[in-house]
């Protein structure tokens, strides 16, 4: 069974790939790189405890640390989800740059000094490189920072061109998964799912912009299979970039009224309209997938009604804590 390494696990994606690895046979034991622990995380360690292993650090100023991990302990795959970018959407740009970098290049060089020869290395960037257009966006589509997501879209763009650069300089055997519109369990609530969720829990107006664009929504869970089966993958892959998205785009504001009718909610307290668009906003983002579909056998499996539904009882619960 694999041993894996989950560096920055206590995030949106990082508590599902916990549970989705844990629950995979294939997984014999997984590590986790975790800064600190919120209650949530607390919940999923105590529940999985036996299969894991916690290491407590933070990878740029525990860098020692953090290379003694990579030195002793040799894993079959590590996945990077890091990112110091979410936070800093309302910064300046540069400091997105820099504070992105810095983790990124602190982690990539403990990585490439230990053993990685027999490791697969999975790292992120995000859809908002993508110049974006009318058209299916493929791995081949124009690189463009979106300039309505501000300096997080450049460090993510910036990102995305320093691991392409480093992985093939260093020749590990590697996937760059691009993922598209996540949503599901254990999302940061400023972000639209849970902010709609808690709202409509209250039952307070929330309002919106007219929500006309389209957008490819990708339950979570389904990024965590393409995580999973790209570390059994035979394919020799270096730097292999891989979008990951539902290849179908829904309109935000028929994903807002789907989130309304499964929680039994009137489609009234969503208030399209009443906020201005934001500047330079895209009409459609949508991945084709046939790549990820080719070279690991993955599919999404996990519909926008059936996703919803699974995603609920989690914001329920911490509704109940607050």
């Amino acid at each position: 069974m694999k041993k894996i390494l989950i560096i920055g696990a206590g995030g949106f994606v990082g508590k599902n790939l916990i549970e989705a690895a844990c629950a995979d046979p294939s997984i014999g034991r997984v590590h986790i790189i975790v800064r600190k622990r919120d209650n949530e995380l607390s919940r999923i360690i105590a529940t999985h405890e036996k299969n894991l292993r916690i290491h407590e650090l933070d990878v740029v100023i525990d860098q020692d640390r953090l290379q003694e991990l990579m030195a002793t302990e040799v894993f079959d795959g590590i996945i990077n989800l890091s990112t110091n970018t979410q936070s800093l959407k309302d910064n300046g740009t540069d400091k997105c740059v820099e504070k992105e970098m810095s983790m990124l290049k602190a982690i990539l060089n403990s990585v490439a000094q230990g053993s990685t020869a027999q490791s697969t290395y999975i790292d992120f960037s995000s859809c908002a490189i993508y110049e974006g257009s009318e058209k299916i966006i493929s791995e081949n589509s124009n690189l463009k920072p979106n300039r309505a997501y501000g300096g997080y879209a450049v460090a993510k763009y910036e990102r995305h061109l320093y691991l392409i650069e480093f992985l093939k300089r260093k020749h590990i055997r590697s996937f760059l998964f691009v993922p598209f519109f996540l949503y599901g369990a254990y999302e940061n609530p400023k972000r639209l799912f849970p902010l709609i969720v808690h709202r409509l829990l209250k039952e307070e107006y929330l309002p919106l912009t007219k929500c006309e664009q389209f957008r490819d929504y990708l339950h979570v869970h389904d990024l965590c299979t393409a995580i999973i089966l790209a570390l059994s993958s035979k394919t020799t892959a270096i730097a292999e970039v891989l979008n990951i998205g539902s290849g179908n785009g829904t309109k935000i504001k028929d994903f807002a009224i789907a989130i309304a009718h499964a929680m039994h909610k009137p489609e009234t307290l969503l208030g399209f309209g009443e906020l201005p668009e934001r500047k330079e906003e895209i009409p459609r983002i949508v991945a084709n997938i046939a790549k990820a579909q080719i070279m690991l056998g993955w599919s999404p499996k996990i519909d926008l009604v059936d996703g919803i539904q699974k995603s609920l009882p989690c914001y329920d619960k911490i509704n109940h804590h607050e």
